[in-house]
């Protein structure tokens, strides 16, 4: 046996990266139905900005010293656990539609990870957050109609690579 120094690692990540590339996920990134998919995330993301779920995720995600102060019930591991469970699912709740936006979307360019870095900055911090959470849905459903009317935006999301 022979000593292992990553390499073999990095070079089966490398390999399989490779073969996916070149496999069925690079054949379909352009395809009219992947576009459709884009669209309709981008249109799921918008319409749950204006959820009262949406709303109430927000609104526990906005003061975590309230959160804390009215669920406190003691000492311990276990209730620190609770509650940084409870809060982060209140986050979760908060933002998953942005994240679906960067991750299943396929907006991974740095330009679109700090534009919804600033929305979840701006929902959570100002003091008009949660009317701004009103205006990213507006701002995302008219993202969804331009890239349903026209599928070649949904590049857009990749700074121009495509999807």
């Amino acid at each position: 046996m022979g000593r292992d120094d990553g390499r073999n690692d990095a070079a089966l990540g490398s390999s399989a990266s490779a073969a996916l590339s070149r496999g069925r996920w690079a054949r379909g990134k352009h395809s009219p139905t992947r576009r459709r998919l884009v669209a309709g995330i981008l249109a799921i993301a918008a319409v749950y900005q204006f959820t009262p779920l949406k709303q109430a995720c927000l609104r526990q995600c906005r003061s975590p010293l309230d959160f804390l102060i009215h669920r406190w019930r003691g000492p311990g591991a276990f209730e620190a656990l609770r509650l940084g469970a409870g809060h982060g699912a209140y986050c979760v709740g908060c933002c998953w539609g942005l994240m679906a936006v960067l991750v299943i979307a396929g907006a991974m360019s740095l330009l679109w990870v700090v534009l919804i870095a600033l929305i979840v900055f701006v929902e959570k911090l100002m003091p008009f957050g949660e009317r701004s959470a009103q205006v990213t849905g507006a701002g995302l459903g008219l993202l969804a109609t331009f890239v349903a009317v026209h599928p070649d935006l949904s590049m857009l999301l990749r700074g121009g690579i495509g999807i």
